[in-house]
């Protein structure tokens, strides 16, 4: 069912929440935290999008500009509910997070889950690139980590193998809806009960590699394939989240409160 413009002002009037609609554009725009979203609806309402606009500027001269750009590639290893993109013409940067629903129904959960993550992301990625033009350092050590590699031997497990390969299309496309859900989609008979064990044998020969054992970016992919499978509209509902939280509880045995606080905190507020 495509979603209609008037079902999400209805969510909003529900909270007592204030925005302006432009109907003509299929949009609506809310203020949250001092800061401006857009909600558009687009694909004839099966698709969508809440867009953080003006979070910042990198202007190519600053001195800090590649390592700010560096820092925003990190950024969108961590967080998978959102995009950053930056504009080449005037530096503007922005978020962005896309909820694919095809022929299924927005529900208040779906809507507030995205709406408020994306400003929880925005606000926290605007203070991290913030302070790295300023000083040039990185708030998160996590994120000087570069590389990660994903490729093990399926030892036969057809389960493995799948998951090796969708791993790997999710750093290539970042963790994009639009490319990934086609391959989920194409591969529904791998998602059943069990993908659980076989997440569960990738995680630990993952970890069990020396030169990979400490590298943030693993659990980052793993949190990225649960925030995907959560919001997948296809197959059983129910499944898609034990796989999720099995992603999470994963990431979690490396990210703690200490360590890694935002994403132990955020990979906890998905659970």
């Amino acid at each position: 069912m495509a979603v209609q413009l008037d079902r999400i002002c209805e969510f909003l009037d529900q909270e007592d929440w204030s925005y302006e609609v432009e109907p003509e554009q299929q949009r609506l725009i809310v203020t949250v935290e001092g800061m401006a979203v857009v909600i558009q609806i687009r694909e004839a309402g099966e698709f969508v999008s809440f867009l953080v606009p003006q979070l910042l500027t990198i202007s190519e001269n600053h001195p800090q500009a590649e390592a700010a750009w560096e820092t925003l590639l990190h950024l969108g290893w961590e967080y998978k509910l959102a995009r950053w993109q930056r504009d080449p013409e005037d530096g503007e940067v922005r978020l962005q997070a896309d909820l694919p629903l095809e022929n299924s129904t927005l529900t208040a959960r779906q809507f507030w889950r995205t709406l408020r993550g994306t400003v929880q992301i925005a606000q926290q990625g605007r203070e991290r690139v913030q302070h790295r033009l300023e000083t040039g350092e990185d708030m998160d050590r996590a994120a000087q980590k570069p590389g990660i590699n994903l490729a093990i031997d399926p030892e036969g497990n057809e389960q493995v193998a799948f998951l090796g390969m969708l791993f790997a299309k999710i750093v290539e496309h970042q963790g994009n809806p639009q490319q990934i859900y086609p391959i989920l989609k194409d591969n529904l008979h791998h998602l059943n009960a069990a993908l659980i064990p076989a997440l569960e044998h990738y995680w630990h020969r993952l970890q069990s590699r020396e030169s990979e054992a400490q590298n943030p970016l693993i659990p980052a992919v793993f949190v990225e394939f649960g925030n995907l499978i959560q919001q997948f509209p296809l197959g059983n509902q129910a499944l898609n989240r034990k796989i999720a939280i099995a992603c999470y509880q994963a990431a979690l045995t490396v990210w703690t409160g200490e360590s890694a606080p935002t994403q132990w905190a955020t990979t906890q507020n998905n659970l």
